[in-house]
């Protein structure tokens, strides 16, 4: 389903939501901007490294892990384009890679400070 610019994967069910506040029914997968995909951070959560074109995967205790939570740019060769930021396989969130610097697409809210 799309909403106002939003791509929505609704449920393949449809559930009983009487009397229950629903703040989303379904994942948001990203949005169209100027015919571009921004891939959303929900999405990004429900993915592993094999589910995508490019991850970069980190071990649990990478320092890099820290660096991109706090929302710092990564320095990581390959193809440029939308990456997914894993750890141990899990994903965490998006980063943009353009020659060879990931930049940093994790939600400002989130980020440690």
């Amino acid at each position: 389903m799309v909403f106002n610019g939003r791509l929505f994967q609704l449920p393949p069910v449809q559930l009983e939501t009487e009397g229950i506040g629903v703040i989303r029914h379904g994942v948001e997968l990203g949005e169209v901007r100027k015919g571009n995909f921004k891939p959303s951070h929900g999405l990004a959560m429900i993915l592993n490294g094999s589910n995508v074109n490019q991850a970069v995967d980190f071990e649990f205790d990478d320092p890099k892990v820290q660096a991109y939570l706090r929302g710092e740019t990564i320095e990581h060769a390959g193809e440029n384009g939308w990456v997914l930021i894993t750890v141990n396989g899990f994903g965490l969130g998006w980063g943009k890679r353009v020659n060879g610097r990931v930049k940093n697409h994790y939600p400002r809210g989130l980020r440690i400070v």
